[in-house]
């Protein structure tokens, strides 16, 4: 029963539960093993009802990743006064999440410093 892999059948958890109860009635293994499996679904402890958070369910970190996209692009529109340039393109492209980061046409790179909806960045330059 020593598996190089997390692979048991519901028959081997039943064998370990009656081995571990000292009853060998499958009806009762089985019925320890479907509560077990239903604590485990809703995270409710049954002797007092609280939930329990596992914490291998819990986030450990946050990734955000944006694709490559190609689109159309209308501008840059400069803005003398403040060197910042707007950009405009017809599909959804900038998030938040973008601010900081560099908007590359071309082969030029333009700092993103905002975002007016997933459609209008300003960049500086």
């Amino acid at each position: 029963m020593a598996e190089a892999y997390l692979e048991l059948k519901a028959n081997d958890i039943c064998d370990l539960i009656e081995a571990y109860t000292g009853d060998a009635t499958v009806g009762a293994a089985l019925k320890h093993l479907k509560a077990g499996v239903q604590r485990f679904l809703t995270g409710l402890d049954p002797r007092d009802n609280e939930a329990h958070l596992w914490s291998f369910l819990q986030p450990i970190s946050t990734v955000t990743i944006w694709a490559t996209s190609t689109t159309t692009l209308d501008g840059p529109n400069t803005t003398k006064d403040n060197g910042t340039s707007t950009v405009t393109v017809d599909d959804a492209t900038f998030y938040d999440s973008m601010i900081g980061y560099d908007l590359t046409i071309g082969t030029t790179a333009y700092p993103i410093t905002a975002v007016a909806s997933t459609t209008v960045c300003t960049v500086t330059g």
